[in-house]
């Protein structure tokens, strides 16, 4: 929770840049509307199980 306001500028930042390149992710429909929790990088690092107690 502490860390919230550092994560928040750059989860916004990694949204505008995937507006910005709306272009360059035509066709990518099915991927980027699948869950960030079933990703290969989630996989690969745990985070399917993931639970958090203390967000809002």
């Amino acid at each position: 929770p502490e860390k919230r306001n550092e994560l928040w500028p750059k989860a916004v930042e990694r949204i505008d840049a995937i507006f910005r390149d709306a272009d360059d992710l035509k066709g990518e429909q099915s991927r980027l509307r699948q869950s960030v929790l079933g990703s290969v990088y989630a996989t690969a690092y745990g985070l399917n199980g993931i639970k958090l107690a203390d967000w809002p």
